[in-house]
């Protein structure tokens, strides 16, 4: 179904950079100092172990290099940027197996370099129960608003048998004087999922798309998330977890592709036209795509899509030879 592109004899492929650490499912964040600059952040390394690394990636070399430190591991933290340019970290998991789901927050100044710690008691293993976050996430989402506030919502983390659950709503971090979490209220809208796919606006607002409920129900409601509450605006034609999403310069929202409650890949796609401000109205897109479950689908110069990669349906296990790679 997807053949790819074709080159020429001539044509040749070539690594761009590499990272100091090997990391998967880190944090990252693209500054807007004018640099381009990515910081990552954390992740899985070698063996599958948590690592506390942070790097400074040259988006126009590729060049990457260990800039600090954390006070623990984290994989699969969320971050968020500050109007002032530092960087919020927060949540993640401490190791791959057992360990802790992370209560503390700490900040990154990508001017300097340096990691500090924002939890008024500490950011240590040990503190974790006095953290000011009253549960820990892994794989969040997050967002920062012009007014220095960072929201932070969904996830999983751990229950009474630490094992990974899926986590519901969310909090609201402020910074003055100090470090001080709230609900996000109302949360009612942000019910447990996995799956679930995220648009985060440049003014901080979060837009959640369907997603699987942990009964197995595939979800198809749009929940525009802000400091001041989660709210449900609409809801998919067609409910989709583990879709593709991509922001447009009018401000719509376009969603291709997922897997529907038979696992089955998608090949449609919608658009949410007023998708972070005002009132939604979802619109068919007028094309057949490929099954995609988990690809990727990024807006490039007037708004054309490039839609990549992905499982051609919905699988528990990358060894089912049903669902192979596009």
């Amino acid at each position: 179904p997807d053949g790819g592109a074709t080159l020429g004899p001539d044509s040749r492929w070539y690594a761009y950079g590499a990272f100091e650490d090997a990391r998967a499912r880190f944090a990252a964040i693209q500054l807007d100092d004018g640099s381009d600059d990515i910081i990552a952040i954390g992740g899985y390394g070698e063996d599958g172990v948590a690592i506390d690394s942070v790097e400074r990636i040259d988006s126009r070399t590729g060049i990457s290099r260990v800039v600090a430190h954390m006070a623990v591991p984290r994989a699969e933290p969320a971050a968020a940027q500050l109007p002032d340019g530092r960087i919020v970290i927060l949540g993640g998991r401490s190791a791959s197996s057992g360990g802790f789901v992370l209560r503390t927050v700490e900040g990154f100044n990508p001017q300097t370099d340096a990691l500090t710690c924002l939890d008024p008691a500490g950011c240590g293993l040990d503190v974790q129960d006095s953290a000011v976050l009253p549960i820990g996430r892994i794989g969040a989402v997050a967002s920062a608003n012009a007014a220095g506030q960072v929201v932070v919502a969904l996830g999983r983390t751990f229950d009474v048998l630490g094992e990974e659950v899926e986590a519901a709503g969310g909090e609201v971090l402020s910074f003055s004087p100090v470090l001080a979490a709230a609900p996000i209220a109302p949360a009612g809208p942000l019910s447990a999922r996995t799956f679930d796919t995220r648009v985060v606006a440049d003014d901080g607002t979060i837009l959640i798309i369907g997603g699987r409920a942990p009964n197995g129900a595939v979800l198809g409601d749009l929940v525009r998330v802000t400091a001041a509450g989660a709210f449900q605006v609409g809801d998919l034609s067609t409910p989709r977890a583990q879709a593709a999403a991509a922001l447009l310069s009018t401000g719509a929202v376009v969603v291709a592709g997922g897997f529907a409650g038979n696992g089955a890949g998608l090949t449609t796609a919608e658009r949410i036209l007023s998708a972070l401000a005002g009132s939604p109205t979802i619109e068919a897109v007028d094309v057949v795509l490929p099954a995609r479950v988990g690809a990727s689908l990024l807006a490039l110069d007037d708004d054309i899509l490039l839609y990549a990669g992905g499982t051609r349906r919905r699988t528990d296990n990358i060894t089912d030879v049903n669902a192979s790679v596009v």
